[in-house]
């Protein structure tokens, strides 16, 4: 009997020793899951501000644009003006940049509105669906899948993200650009017109045309008083009818 309690005894041990490795096991693997799950959310809500900081810029991007544009349109008929006067190679050079800016303003606004392009640009996200189908299942069970959904999400999201930034890079290389172009547009026609002098408006005359004063009739007395005679009589005939 003894013999038997003492077989019993160490085989309880032993199934007890089982079930407490199996369970500090489960526990580890636990941790691990929740570990798993906390670092890839991290990331997912990092790309998520990633995301917000993108659209951020992109709207400062269209903002300013515009706001230059329009301010530009008001300045270009002053330019037309003050380089109405200047060398005809000037005006080329000047009408290229003038081109070049609004291109390159153009490009700005075109690359920027890409990132709006919902049809395109579709996040992912862990979905809320798996709350309802492990309701039965273990926690281990839902953070595994969790899991899955978030690298899923997070590499796609990536993705998304870099072809964006990649859009944004664009954007703001052709806006600085367009604002180094209309900066020399600028200061070329300051300058050329406060240095152009005071004999740029001078009008000189290739051929200039001399003429004489010609000197005045005299007339004899005798010559105007016959006249004025005639006159008179005739004014007296001319009543008499």
């Amino acid at each position: 009997m003894k013999f038997t309690k003492t077989i019993v005894a160490i085989f309880n041990n032993v199934l007890l020793g089982i079930t407490e490795q199996n369970n500090r096991e489960s526990t580890i693997e636990s941790e691990k899951l929740l570990q798993h799950k906390e670092f890839l959310k991290s990331i997912f809500e990092e790309e998520r501000s990633r995301l917000e900081n993108l659209e951020s810029k992109t709207s400062q991007l269209i903002s300013q644009t515009s706001i230059i544009i329009s301010l530009a349109s008001i300045f270009i008929p002053l330019l037309i003006d003050k380089s109405s006067e200047l060398v005809i190679y000037l005006k080329i050079f000047l009408l290229s940049l003038l081109i070049s800016t609004y291109l390159c303003y153009t490009l700005t606004i075109v690359y920027a509105l890409k990132n709006y392009n919902l049809k395109k640009f579709k996040y992912s996200s862990p979905d809320p669906i798996n709350v309802t189908n492990f309701r039965n299942k273990s926690v281990d069970d839902f953070n595994r899948e969790l899991i899955k959904d978030y690298s899923y999400s997070i590499g796609r999201n990536q993705e998304i993200n870099n072809t964006k930034a990649t859009n944004v890079i664009k954007s703001y290389s052709c806006f600085r650009l367009a604002n180094i172009f209309l900066s020399v547009l600028v200061i070329i026609v300051c300058v050329s017109t406060i240095f152009k002098g005071e004999d740029y408006y001078k009008v000189q005359l290739m051929h200039p045309i001399e003429a004489e004063i010609m000197k005045p009739v005299k007339l004899e007395y005798d010559t105007l008083f016959k006249r004025v005679h005639a006159a008179q009589k005739d004014s007296i005939k001319r009543k008499d009818k």
